[in-house]
């Protein structure tokens, strides 16, 4: 009997001070939703820096919970799987980039005129993963050490719409190149890219003697931005060439 008329006290309550109630219940969602979203950053945050000195294989879920400060259901909750989470953190690390991608063509496209071939691939390049923040190069080069059929899939999603918005850029400003050769040497343009983005100029390629031990690795003496300027003439040039023709090659031939 004192259980109804304590519960028929707080419904008449709730019913004379309703507002209230639901003001304090919406505050508490919120905060429960902040408390998931910081949570999910953690995660994420831990995971990019496991995942990129680990690799996939040797990044456990556990691990990353314990150094993340959570929970493994928590980890199950966001995520689901390894797979799941391995693919958010490649997301959540391309996101900045691709952002600023996009801005820097954006820029382009809206200045008037036709943006150069020289100002697009710059615009492609020069975001700060070239002599920038390791997390990035030593993830990049996870990826492409794991099975083809997993990081092709991967780098597919979290780059494709990018990677799309400026070959469409590009073929304005080379349409005499057909759209598949215009693909594979912008492919080789990246390729360059990431090779740059994860090594340091070698002494065997610059010239400068090889050490007679091995040291620890130094910042190269050119800038940052000498070897973006190297990487864009570079691209340029390439991209550039004139359309090779199914014949070109008949020539070259031997045997």
């Amino acid at each position: 009997m004192d259980q109804f008329l304590v519960g028929k006290s707080l419904v008449e309550k709730s019913l004379v001070d309703g507002p209230l109630v639901i003001k304090a219940s919406a505050g508490a969602g919120k905060k429960r939703r902040a408390d998931s979203s910081l949570t999910r950053e953690k995660i994420l945050v831990t995971s990019v820096r496991l995942f990129s000195e680990s690799g996939f294989d040797g990044a456990s879920m556990r691990a990353i919970a314990d150094v993340a400060g959570v929970n493994l259901a928590s980890m199950n909750y966001h995520f689901g799987s390894k797979v799941q989470l391995f693919e958010a953190a490649i997301e959540y690390s391309a996101a900045p980039i691709n952002a600023r991608r996009i801005r820097q063509l954006d820029a382009l496209e809206a200045a008037q005129g036709l943006p150069t071939v020289a100002q697009l691939v710059r615009a492609f390049v020069d975001v700060d993963i070239i002599g920038g923040d390791l997390a990035w190069p030593q993830l990049s080069a996870r990826i492409l050490a794991e099975p083809s059929n997993l990081s092709e899939r991967l780098l597919e999603r979290a780059f494709s719409p990018t990677v799309q918005r400026f070959l469409q850029a590009l073929q304005c400003s080379l349409p005499h190149l057909d759209p598949a050769q215009l693909g594979l040497r912008f492919y080789f343009v990246v390729g360059a890219m990431l090779h740059l983005v994860r090594f340091s100029p070698s002494p065997m390629f610059t010239g400068a003697a090889l050490p007679k031990e091995p040291k620890e690795p130094k910042e190269p003496k050119e800038p940052k931005e000498q070897r973006i300027d190297e990487l864009v003439n570079f691209a340029v040039a390439g991209l550039c060439q004139a359309p090779i023709k199914n014949n070109s090659r008949k020539g070259d031939r031997t045997g």
